[in-house]
């Protein structure tokens, strides 16, 4: 007698909802009125699961990767416009846009040797 296989863990809360634009301007809209700024942290609990789990279904699931790239660009765009217009703190600028997009102050610091040959120390942070 075989018996079939049983799914263990918790089920998904993924939902097909997810991927569309409705559903990222609703999550646009509550960040607007509670005064927030967008951010993948902000969504998670918004959806209420972990950023883990947002990370996951990205992975697995083509369709909700837009969803977390339009989120990404809303939230860096914001932060841009928030230190330009000094409605952020550029301090909070700074740690939002190393923090959640990459973006670190560096500086290349070139140094020729007697051979004339270009060495490549690192980058210094500033």
């Amino acid at each position: 007698m075989a018996e079939t296989k049983r799914k263990r863990g918790r089920p998904t809360k993924y939902k097909a909802e997810y991927t569309t634009d409705e559903h990222v301007e609703g999550f646009i809209k509550h960040c607007k009125d509670e005064k927030e700024v967008v951010t993948l942290c902000g969504y998670a609990v918004y959806i209420d699961v972990s950023e883990e789990t947002v990370a996951e279904w990205g992975r697995v699931h083509p369709g909700y990767y837009g969803t977390i790239a339009k989120i990404k660009r809303i939230s860096k765009s914001q932060l841009f416009q928030g230190g330009l217009n000094k409605s952020l703190s550029s301090r909070i600028v700074k740690l939002g846009l190393s923090a959640n997009h990459g973006m670190n102050e560096t500086q290349n610091q070139n140094i020729t040797g007697e051979l004339n040959q270009r060495i490549i120390l690192g980058r210094k942070r500033k």
